[in-house]
């Protein structure tokens, strides 16, 4: 079932590819919005014939193009790259890797949450009782964080309980 997940992080990586892509024609077209504008107010300062558009703003699609590169950036930039940290991990889980050799040093704590999503979804046994398994999954990934080492700023409050353990 890993390899469904491995599947999924190659996806994930195109997808912020496509994304760095699409941010890069919308920051060329604003880019070209100011230099214009930049052009046109020389031009009126220095008595020459000029366009009407002296700030970028004027530009029809500016904003719409300017909207789109924040949101782009910010989903490439915190949203995928969260996501795909999530889908690492939980693939190195699967895999049996330990913590400390996939992520040496860390300074934010990735969303273990999303982790433990991951693993449940792709780390099923089809040959084991759904429930059985989940919670067999939940008790090795309580484990596995504990061995980590991570500090306990770092450690999710789901690993401290019995939250990881719940049968319902």
């Amino acid at each position: 079932m890993s390899v469904y997940l491995k599947i999924k992080v190659k996806a994930e990586v195109a997808e912020s590819r496509a994304i760095c892509h699409e941010e890069r024609k919308r920051l060329g077209f604003l880019r070209y919005c100011r230099a214009e504008a930049r052009k046109n107010a020389m031009a009126r300062q220095a008595g020459e014939t000029f366009s009407l558009v002296t700030k970028p703003e004027q530009v029809p699609g500016f904003a719409l193009a300017e909207r789109d590169r924040a949101y782009m950036s910010h989903k490439r930039r915190v949203v995928l790259r969260q996501e795909t940290r999530a889908m690492l991990l939980a693939y190195g889980f699967l895999r049996g890797r330990s913590h400390h050799s996939m992520e040496n040093s860390i300074r934010t704590c990735p969303k273990w949450g999303l982790v433990l999503s991951y693993i449940l979804r792709f780390g099923a046994n089809p040959n084991v009782t759904p429930r059985r398994d989940e919670r067999a999954l939940r008790q090795t990934f309580s484990g596995w964080l504990a061995d980590s080492g991570l500090p306990d700023n770092m450690m999710p409050k789901l690993a401290t309980g019995t939250d990881l353990t719940k049968t319902d």
